[in-house]
């Protein structure tokens, strides 16, 4: 697995995802250190890109029947979503 492959993997990790939001909320924003990177109220809100995306599919019921029917916004860093990860031990790791 390549390094490129690696980072789009952490970006696609819901973990990861959370754990980045939530650490934006603390680190200074280098363009103006006296802010944060974003603040919980600017998560909770639809970016402008995404609000396009829903209002043309609502828009266009010719092609949209049903209007937008994709993944609805949600605020991650107000999530207390943790990865579990099992290991499955497999029996000849053990000596008999």
């Amino acid at each position: 697995m390549n390094l490129f492959q690696k980072k789009m993997d952490r970006l696609t990790d819901l973990t990861s995802v959370v754990k980045t939001l939530k650490a934006g909320l603390l680190k200074k924003n280098p363009a103006n250190p006296e802010l944060k990177m974003w603040t919980l109220s600017d998560l909770d809100k639809k970016s402008s890109g995404w609000q396009e995306v829903e209002d043309d599919c609502n828009n266009a019921k010719s092609r949209f029947p049903k209007g937008y029917q994709g993944v609805k916004h949600r605020n991650l860093a107000r999530t207390d979503y943790i990865e579990e990860k099992v290991e499955i031990i497999d029996p000849k790791d053990f000596s008999t």
